[in-house]
């Protein structure tokens, strides 16, 4: 596949003379062509079977073996004894003449002929001929003699630890009734054969052979997974039978079947998938295909179990690869796990400062332009700082990365230039020979090898010592499979070293924070902020990270500053995607998609305003928009909605329907498979038994409950019919646009399904390791910790409490009721704790816009906090805007002539209209204009979320305040902040309630004896407050209205 892959075209001819030929290889080969048929769209790879029956003059025997290579170095032919096994061309004694098309020009050109003629007359290899070749050729072996020789097969070696603790994970997800999980594993540790070790465990399980589907996308990667699962399966189980659905072949019937994703995902594909019953599927290379293809094929799988896997967990690079598998992230082995385990060599990183001014080059769709780059980078001042660089560090095998052919053979030819032996290798012509140069550079003859994409993945040459990036490359996906390239462990090689140049755009600062994230934790600009404060980093044992002075000063100027990150973050993730980012892959970086889409008033709004939507996304939010805005801020109690959506859009169902009783059980078998929203099902106070409630019950259930409530009108709109045992979408969905549509509904779908995952993760079971989350929130502008209560998490430590922070110091945290806001480390007496976060975080960590949480873990009796991303909010009262929230616009600042006349402040504080808000302290974002109303000095706009006020204040709305009045309260509609420790002023947690008092006489004039908060909503209860707690309250405002009215 290497040869292929580099546009080789290959010709394979076979026969059935003696049916020597082995029937399960013949199988093999035809699966080959397949796979390489579908990868390339062309027949790079041909194989046909001579029948010798048919053959003219019925020849007594045919046994011609011989080979024929054209390159570019002219060619030679090989004519011998071999065959095409292992024992002919590795363990064997054959005799072959090796010559070259120069001196022996008429006898390849006898080949060339014979061959040609030989090929038509020969067969293509299917399914059918090779089934018919087995039955043959059982018949004449038991008759005649058994083959010559066989394919002589490796022993199935011990799985490695890591393996062996993946295998471990996977059972115990397995025993909790789980059908999904994923395996990250990092290139070169080996995902192939632990899919295979899982089968052959699934197969002990069952005590049989299990039937297994191996799906993925790339050719190389089902081959390697046939041979691996065949080799394995084959041994404990005894031979079975592999089947191909791939290219031409249509065949899923197989014992083992291989498939790629591209046919699978077909409408025809789903159709004869979803009459298939497998034991076992593995799904490879998650994060190299579109979400949908993938949902679509597992909504159709009958599989037992299903096991993903991917090189490349970081969301940031793609879709959310763990919520395809229902956030079940068996195993994640790291590049750092592999460096341990001595799979892989540590590194020692080598930045240089660039001289290329990169802000002079254009920036298209997440890349370089390509002549402009190539045009900075062909220059020797660069070189003179590489030359310097690789004298200090000498190594004896080089790949070096460049950008482009042209930039490739200018990097061969400065090392030429320089006396040293260099090729130049690149997929089409001008380059040197690739196969040449490859060997010579695993003998070690030639020192430098200078490619472009061709060698980022699929190739393993474990000699290379040294690897030097030469092109300023923009995906962290491919950075870190040309890193890999080098990592392999080899005999007498004991680390990698990597050079690499630092420039002037925000690229190279990512590219560090990929290398500072290759151990335990999640880095971040906090984490390289700190690095260049002189913190030590966390990195993989054995490696290390040097950068020159000059280099180091180019990335503090890289940092990002401001009041505006979550907006400059997702424009530094598109940059570096080369796409627009998802709303799920910006929460997964820390920030709340709604402070991004606040400005333009939802997600797909503020993308069309960045420039970012197709045309055929922008005609989805045109005509869909208010859809789009209300799956945004509809409120989740339970994820229930939500599934209905997920479950319809993974079935291909929102514009045709579904049956309702089949699909009640797709949604209950989704949350009872997903290990968070299964707590949804459990506990007591439930309409039915969801563990033992039979099917016809669970559905009339469901039917009542989220089914019905789509049904019902929502932001104005009925958004779903339903008719008799029918479900659908309510609305025309133009043909153009369904799959636009169905993408941007499932953006939306999987970010508030992660939200809600993240915020109502279950507590640990306080009989094993305790450990809980805290939101990192703010007072005064000083970040803080919000904590569960102990209601929640009984298990979290009160009062002062020694914690391990990730550098090993021991720092004391002082817990309280709801909140942490003092630590210091052992024996310190100042509050260092904003210090802390501030350092982990960044400067706005806290602020409004971001969603940081520190995690608690407890083992063996001792505390341990690490800072955590992605993450998502947690609050003691979760709440939601609605659907009926319209944020109106809000300038960013007023004139003198508009302050009070025209417009009024808005601040960030969220009022409830239920129990008391979220915790935090409000400050102004901006001015809102107010008609049809005299306005005065000290009024104030603000949302209430919440159902207790309605009808009067329907939930999400933004109202009007004005300070309170002197006189009695009595009756009014107040706004009202309940002050806390954490900012006794300002900060606290609001909520809007019709107020009540009763007060009586004393010596010391009057006191109240009660106050209640009243809602307007006889279904909620009122907040009654004791005396002792009225100190802590502050009438804020009254309502006068809200805004449009």
């Amino acid at each position: 596949f290497e040869a292929v892959r580099n546009e080789a075209q290959v010709r394979i001819l076979v026969s059935d003379y003696l049916f020597i030929s082995d029937s399960k290889a013949l199988q093999r080969l035809m699966g080959w062509v397949n796979v390489a048929c579908e990868e390339f769209n062309e027949t790079r790879l041909q194989a046909r079977l001579i029948e010798t029956a048919r053959l003219p003059g019925t020849p007594i025997s045919f046994h011609p073996k011989a080979w024929q290579i054209s390159d570019d170095s002219s060619g030679v032919f090989v004519v011998g004894s071999s065959n095409l096994s292992r024992a002919a061309l590795q363990t064997g004694v054959e005799w072959n003449l090796l010559c070259d098309r120069n001196s022996a020009s008429d006898a390849d050109a006898q080949i060339r002929s014979e061959f040609a003629k030989l090929w038509e007359l020969a067969s293509e290899l299917s399914a059918e001929l090779l089934a018919d070749y087995a039955v043959q050729a059982k018949i004449f072996r038991n008759e005649h003699f058994e083959p010559e020789s066989i394919d002589l097969r490796c022993g199935v070696f011990a799985p490695r630890p890591w393996q062996v603790e993946a295998l471990a994970s996977l059972r115990s997800i397995r025993a909790a009734s789980y059908n999904r999980a994923l395996v990250a594993v990092a290139t070169g540790m080996g995902k192939t054969w632990l899919a295979a070790f899982e089968a052959r465990q699934i197969g002990d399980n069952l005590r049989r052979r299990p039937r297994v589907l191996v799906i993925a996308h790339r050719a190389h990667i089902l081959a390697q997974a046939e041979a691996a699962l065949s080799l394995v399966l084959d041994e404990a189980f005894g031979e079975g039978s592999t089947s191909w659905f791939i290219g031409a072949s249509n065949d899923l019937t197989g014992d083992l079947v291989i498939a790629s994703i591209q046919k699978l995902s077909r409408a025809a594909g789903l159709q004869q998938l979803s009459k298939q019953q497998f034991d076992f599927a593995v799904v490879d290379e998650v994060h190299h295909a579109h979400a949908p293809s993938y949902r679509k094929v597992l909504a159709q799988l009958n599989a037992g179990f299903i096991l993903g896997l991917t090189a490349t967990p970081e969301r940031a690079d793609g879709v959310d690869v763990a919520s395809i598998f229902d956030d079940n992230l068996a195993y994640h082995a790291s590049i750092g796990d592999g460096i341990a385990e001595e799979s892989l060599v540590p590194f020692h990183y080598i930045g240089i400062r660039d001289t290329v001014d990169f802000g002079q080059i254009p920036w298209r769709n997440g890349r370089f332009a390509t002549k402009e780059l190539e045009d900075r980078v062909i220059h020797s001042e660069r070189m003179d700082r590489l030359w310097n660089t690789m004298e200090q560090h000498p190594a004896e095998r080089t790949i070096v990365f460049c950008c482009s052919r042209r930039h490739a053979l200018f990097a061969r030819d400065w090392l030429r230039s320089r006396g040293l032996r260099a090729a130049a290798v690149f997929s089409g012509t001008g380059g040197d020979s690739y196969s040449a140069s490859l060997e010579n550079l695993r003998r070690g003859s030639l020192p430098f090898l200078c490619v472009v994409d061709m060698f980022n993945e699929g190739l393993d040459i474990p000699a290379v010592d040294r690897v030097i990036m030469l092109r300023p490359t923009e995906s962290k996906v491919i950075f870190l499979q040309q890193l890999g390239r080098g990592l392999r462990a080899a005999e007498g090689k004991s680390r990698l070293l990597v050079i690499d140049f630092v420039g002037n755009h925000r690229i190279f600062a990512q590219r560090l924070i990929h290398i500072l994230s290759l151990h335990k934790t999640d880095a971040n600009w906090s984490t390289l902020r700190s690095w260049l404060k002189g913190t030590p980093p966390d990195l993989p044992p054995g490696c290390l990270v040097d950068l020159d002075l000059e280099a180091k000063d180019l990335l503090r100027q890289l940092l990002p500053t401001g009041a505006a990150q979550a907006i400059e973050a997702y424009r530094a993730i598109r940059d570096e995607l080369g796409r627009r980012p998802t709303i799920l892959e910006v929460f997964n970086h820390g920030f709340l998609p709604r402070t991004i889409s606040a400005r333009d008033g939802s997600w797909f709004s503020f993308a069309k305003e960045e420039g970012d939507l197709t045309e055929i996304e922008a005609s989805v939010l045109t005509q869909f928009g208010d859809w789009l805005k209300m799956l945004e801020t509809t409120s989740l109690n339970k994820s229930y909605k939500m599934i209905v959506l997920r479950v319809l859009l993974d079935q291909g169902a929102m514009k045709s329907g579904v049956d309702l009783n089949a699909f009640a059980r797709s949604c209950r078998g989704y949350l009872q498979n997903h290990a968070v929203l299964r707590q949804d099902l459990q506990g007591d106070g439930h309409a039915v038994d969801h563990q033992l409630a039979d099917d016809p019950e669970w559905t009339k259930w469901w039917n009542r409950w989220p089914v019905d409530r789509w049904t019902d009108s929502q932001a104005g709109h009925k958004w779903f019919i339903r008719d008799g045992n029918q479900f659908r979408f309510a609305n025309a969905i133009p043909e153009e646009l369904l799959p636009a549509f169905e993408a941007m509904t499932s953006e939306i779908v999987d970010w508030r399904l992660a939200q809600y995952v993240r915020r109502w993760k279950p507590t640990a079971d306080p009989a094993e390791a305790i450990s809980f989350e805290a939101k990192v929130s703010h007072a005064n502008g000083r970040p803080i910790l919000f904590i569960p209560d102990k209601a929640v998490c009984p298990g979290r430590p009160v009062g002062p409490t020694p914690v391990t922070i990730p550098d090993g110091s021991e720092w004391e945290f002082k817990f309280v009721k709801v909140a942490c806001n003092v630590a210091a480390p052992k024996g310190g007496k100042d509050n260092r704790l904003p210090e802390l976060l501030r350092s982990w975080f960044g400067p706005n960590a806290g602020l409004p816009g971001t969603g940081f949480v520190v995690r608690f873990e407890q083992s063996n009796g001792s505390w341990a906090a690490l800072p955590v991303l992605p993450t998502g909010q947690i609050s003691i009262q979760p709440t939601e805007p609605p659907a009926t929230s319209n944020k109106p616009t809000i300038i960013h600042q007023a004139s003198p002539e508009q302050r009070y006349r025209s417009h009024v402040p808005v601040y960030d504080l969220t009022a409830a209209a239920g129990d008391w808000g979220p915790e935090g302290t409000p400050s102004e974002i901006g001015w809102i204009e107010v008609t049809n109303r005299p306005l005065a000095e000290g009024m104030f706009v603000a949302q209430v979320i919440g159902e207790s006020m309605t009808p009067q204040i329907p939930s999400g709305s933004w109202c009007l305040f004005c300070p309170c009045p002197a006189g009695s309260r009595n009756g009014r509609l107040l706004l009202v902040q309940c002050q806390t420790h954490l900012d006794p002023e300002d900060g606290g947690r609001y909520t809007v309630k019709r107020y009540r008092s009763a007060k009586s006489a004393s010596e010391e004039g009057w006191i109240h004896e009660t106050i209640t908060l009243e809602p307007l909503n006889a279904d909620y209860a009122p907040i009654h407050i004791s005396p002792e707690d009225t100190a802590d309250l502050r009438i804020v405002g009254e309502f006068i209205r809200t805004l449009g009215e």
